[in-house]
């Protein structure tokens, strides 16, 4: 598969679907298998509900947040999460991933979501960044990426960096902050790492 120059086309007719970072960039975490399994045309029904099921089995407050009421509300997060998955599934090789902070289909599938929108979270007592985190795991996706090709990617042509304003809440304020976001072609991802189906 040879590169397209089809990033830097401003009338270009691709779709482009956003992708927090940190559900695609470690590849044996449970949200990447599933994102990468869809992005190859492989959704496991029960794989998807096995995983939602566990979600916040130890944290009852983000289980709350993504549930509110888990057995009132369990098939809206999955019809909402599997709609995703079925829409990588069916991404073309020249539609764009968009990855970074914005929020995702996952994201989008919570009941509550405050989760989603925090721009700062502590974890260890360590205050962390959520901006400066998941830009980071993009541009780590982006060199292991670089690194599983057979060519050079070039930006401007293969991937580019974009602003974008993403509503982050901050001191319990909603605050429009703008960030960078990683946009690559869905071929890419999938010739790197070696996805069965590959959209025309």
């Amino acid at each position: 598969m040879s590169p397209e120059n089809v990033i830097e086309n401003e009338n270009r007719t691709s779709k482009v679907i956003h992708v927090r970072a940190h559900h695609i960039w470690r590849t044996k975490n449970e949200y990447a298998t599933l994102f990468l399994n869809a992005l190859g045309g492989n959704i496991d029904h029960s794989a998807i509900i096995e995983h939602i099921s566990h979600l916040g089995v130890n944290d009852s407050e983000y289980r709350e947040d993504v549930f509110a009421d888990i057995d009132e509300n369990f098939s809206d997060v999955f019809d909402k999460r599997f709609d995703y998955y079925m829409h990588l599934a069916d991404l073309k090789n020249t539609d764009i991933l968009s990855i970074g902070v914005a929020k995702d289909g996952i994201c989008e599938s919570c009941i509550i979501g405050k989760h989603c929108l925090k721009r700062f979270i502590t974890k260890d007592d360590k205050t962390i960044d959520i901006v400066e985190e998941e830009t980071s795991r993009a541009t780590a996706l982006l060199t292991i990426i670089s690194a599983s090709l057979p060519f050079e990617l070039t930006e401007g042509r293969d991937f580019k960096w974009v602003k974008e304003i993403v509503p982050l809440e901050v001191n319990n304020e909603i605050v429009d902050t703008e960030v960078d976001q990683l946009e690559i072609r869905v071929g890419l991802v999938r010739q790197a790492f070696k996805l069965n189906q590959y959209q025309t």
